[in-house]
Parts: C-alpha cells; sequence; structure tokens
C-alpha cells in the first residue's frame, strides 16, 4: 500500500465521462478546504514516446506542479541521481525513473525527444507528431520497478505542449491524513463533488495489484489454517494414542472408585499444559526470529529498482493474541475426542482381561 500511494497518490479525482477537468484551480481549493485532505495536486497524465538516439519506449507522462505533487508523493526523497531545479524544469526539465534511464541509456544532463502519437501538429508538409526535446534532470526509485520502467515527470505548461486541451488537467490527485482509510475519505469527497466526478481511491485505480494482493494474502491464510488443522489432527492422534496405552490403567483406576470426571481433568490438564508449552515457546522463537530480520536483515531479496533489499517484517499484536487462542481451541478440540473414548472404558472388562 506505501509503494502504490507513494507513486501514485491515495485517491484521484477524474470526471465522470474521462474528459479533461476545465474547473481544477476551484475543485482544487475545495478539496484543500476538507479536514481529512492534507495535500492536492492536479495532473496531466498520458501516454508518450521517449526517444534517445536507437532507444524508444512508451511511457507515462505526469505533467505536475513538483511542490504541490512532492507533498503527495515525496517526490524528492525518491531522487538517487541529479537534483530538482525549478528554473531548469519549468523550462525543459524531465524526472524519469531509474529502469527507464536504464532502457534509453541516458543519464541526468543529457537531452531525449518526447513525442506523442496521437496529437500531431499541422504542417506544410503534413500532420507531424508533437515533438520537443527535455533535459533529464534527475533520475528516481520509487520501490515499484513497474513504475520505474515507464513513469517520468515534467512541469504542467510542457505536459499541455502535447495535448490539445490547453486549459485542463487530466485528474487531481490527493493526499489524507490516514491512508488505511482512503476509501472512506473518497466517499465522503464523491458526495461533496457530485456525480460529475468519480473519486477513486488507490485500491480501485490499480484494481489489478491490490486484487494480486489480496490473493496472496489469502492463499498464506489457507496455507497456514491448513497447518494448524494438520496439526491438530496429530494432536487428536497422540491424544487417542494415549488413551489407547493407558487403557488398562485407566481401567484400574476407575474400579478404585475414581471418577471419568477426575480421570479426563488429568487428560486435559496435560494437553494444555503441552498446548501452552508450544505456544510460548512457538511465540519467543517467532519475535526473536522478526527482531534478527528487522535487525541484521538476514534473509535477502536483491530484486532491482527496490530500494528495500531485505525481506520486511512487522509485529502485529492482534496476530500474536489470535493465533495463540487459535491453537488452544486446537488443544481442547483434540483432547474432547479423547475424553470421548476414555468415557467407554469399562473398568468391569478391563479385570476381566488382566485375569
Amino acid at each position: 500500500m506505501n509503494r502504490i500511494i507513494g507513486s501514485k497518490a491515495e485517491i484521484r479525482v477524474i470526471k465522470s465521462d474521462r474528459s479533461p477537468i476545465t474547473d481544477y484551480k476551484e475543485i482544487t481549493e475545495l478539496l484543500k478546504s476538507q479536514q481529512a485532505v492534507t495535500a492536492v495536486s492536479p495532473v496531466i497524465e498520458q501516454e508518450l514516446l521517449a526517444h534517445k538516439n536507437r532507444n524508444t519506449t512508451v511511457i507515462n507522462a505526469y505533467g505536475i506542479n513538483f511542490d504541490e505533487y512532492n507533498e503527495l508523493i515525496e517526490l524528492q526523497d525518491k531522487i538517487r541521481l541529479g537534483s530538482y531545479e525549478e528554473t531548469i524544469f519549468a523550462e525543459e526539465g524531465i524526472i524519469i525513473g531509474l529502469d527507464l534511464s536504464l532502457s534509453l541509456n541516458v543519464t541526468v544532463g543529457e537531452y531525449i525527444r518526447i513525442s506523442s502519437p496521437i496529437n500531431k501538429t499541422p504542417t506544410p508538409f503534413g500532420m507531424i507528431p508533437k515533438m520537443k526535446r527535455l533535459k533529464v534532470t534527475a533520475v528516481f526509485v520509487s520501490g515499484m520497478p513497474e513504475f520505474d520502467k515507464t513513469y517520468a515527470y515534467m512541469s504542467l505548461e510542457n505536459a499541455r505542449f502535447f495535448t490539445d486541451n490547453l486549459a485542463g488537467v487530466s485528474l487531481i490527485q490527493i493526499k489524507t491524513s490516514n491512508p488505511r482509510h482512503s476509501a472512506k475519505h473518497a466517499a465522503s469527497l464523491q458526495r461533496i463533488l457530485g456525480h460529475h466526478y468519480l473519486v477513486e481511491d488507490w485500491s480501485k485505480f490499480d484494481a489489478s495489484l491490490f486484487q494480486a494482493m489480496q490473493l496472496e494474502k489469502s492463499v498464506m491464510f489457507v496455507v497456514l489454517a491448513m497447518m494448524l488443522i494438520i496439526s491438530g489432527f496429530n494432536m487428536a492422534g497422540d491424544s487417542l494414542k494415549a488413551v489407547t496405552e493407558k487403557r488398562y490403567e485407566i481401567g484400574i483406576l476407575k474400579a478404585l472408585g475414581m471418577t471419568t470426571k477426575r480421570i479426563s481433568n488429568i487428560f486435559v490438564g496435560i494437553n494444555l499444559l503441552l498446548g501452552v508449552s508450544g505456544i510460548l515457546a512457538g511465540t519467543i522463537i517467532s519475535l526473536s526470529f522478526i527482531y534478527l530480520q528487522s535487525r541484521y536483515q538476514l534473509i535477502r531479496i536483491p530484486i532491482p529498482g527496490f530500494p528495500m533489499q531485505w525481506l520486511p517484517v512487522v509485529i502485529k499484536t492482534v496476530d500474536f493474541i489470535v493465533v495463540p487462542l487459535i491453537v488452544l481451541m486446537i488443544c481442547l478440540l483434540a483432547t474432547i475426542i479423547a475424553l470421548q473414548k476414555i468415557k467407554r472404558i469399562d473398568p468391569i472388562s478391563i479385570m476381566r482381561d488382566l485375569e
């Protein structure tokens, strides 16, 4: 989530009919007045072609006001090569992703040609694509390789050069006080702006990636649940085995006057002791591993384009409460199955067998 909203912001506003937003200045002021909104930036988004010698690639070009956009995604902190220079960026500058700079074989200070395959300019020689030379002023790393490969940022004025609409913007991006409640904030802003505009949070306009993340979490949950279920069957089997092995001892205790309830309590106590011991041991081991991973990065994932080169971990208190309770419940259920067999042991039959 942090990587997505760190590259595309939390919420976007577009026209319901996908037409340019011409009154974006008024809309921007209205959005800034909302309590939950912390930053707003109008954006011109379009697909363009970038050329450097024989290298050509498609880019997602964002026309932005750098200062406003920087409040949304902290673009300044993602720059790894070069720097933002206001005058150059406004006139002829462009900021590109690291993978994009590698595919074009271009670095800071060099010029690339940007052209629009859709919008063209009439000339005496016919219609030719709109084209402009821009200077690479900085190279950024977002933490999302697919963004670093195609994303580029230029000024609003340069972005308008490649469009037919000189007065509007494609969308307005928004940052809120709490990204975890972005869907709720988007619904609130939708009521304010009305049906002429469409307000979407990050889980909607990047739905494919969000759904992939949800699928991954669901699969991991099923795998872990199956592991717990299998361990429950193993515990039930061990309990039944213990009852079978101690069948004669249980029968003798019953014959001597010990009640079935008291014998059952002994088995329940042993299973709970084993379960609690396992839970404590597992909790200590898992916390130790998480601490070592966060401190020393034992497991590394060297993926090109990622600023983080190790497996990230986070401690959630809810997980360390819910999972032990589930394990404890499995221990009790496994014991209940064994208790049913204890009730069926007949002390008279046991004494006859011993004779």
